[in-house]
């Protein structure tokens, strides 16, 4: 029980030391200026989350939470969100009730439109969702970190909302 307790953390902290050893396209410290987000660039993004569906555009930003800075407490989870058009129109899958979805309280990032604002404020509320949403499970492959991450995709009008978590504790 110990061991593996051990074994947890060790692995928490590698995920957290290959994160943040990519200080250009990773500030995740409050003293570091954080206009830089959202970045645009595709490939990068890959390199976090392999999304498999050709991107003809992408928004996208890596943040902690808590954000360092306004809580006096440790960061727990570093997340990723993007606002992605892909190249093609994006496929209803099946439909997960907002109850499933995970997102933790600082999804809705100031960067995003007030359609997308108000579709993370619901996701975190567990509120219903627009009857035009249609939001679904999923899981990404993480070249930096080596693993798979837990995630969900919504589909609303011709983008596609996407939300990780790429370290938690």
């Amino acid at each position: 029980m110990v061991i593996h307790s051990i074994a947890q953390k060790t692995l928490r902290y590698l995920a957290l030391f290959v994160l943040l050893s990519q200080p250009p396209i990773f500030p995740l410290h409050a003293d570091q200026p954080t206009e830089n987000w959202p970045k645009n660039n595709i490939e990068d993004l890959l390199d976090y989350i392999d999304i498999d569906k050709p991107l003809a555009r992408a928004s996208w930003e890596i943040y902690a939470t808590p954000e360092p800075g306004l809580i006096p407490a440790p960061t727990d989870y570093i997340s990723v969100v993007v606002l992605a058009t892909p190249k093609y129109a994006p496929k209803a899958r099946y439909h997960n009730p907002p109850g499933d979805l995970v997102a933790y309280p600082n999804l809705a990032r100031d960067w995003l439109s007030s359609i997308h604002q108000d579709l993370a404020q619901r996701i975190m509320n567990q509120q219903s969702l627009p009857e035009e949403v249609r939001c679904y499970l999923t899981t990404y492959d993480s070249k930096k970190l080596r693993k798979r991450v837990d995630g969900f995709e919504c589909i609303i009008e011709s983008q596609i909302f996407i939300y990780a978590i790429l370290v938690s504790p």
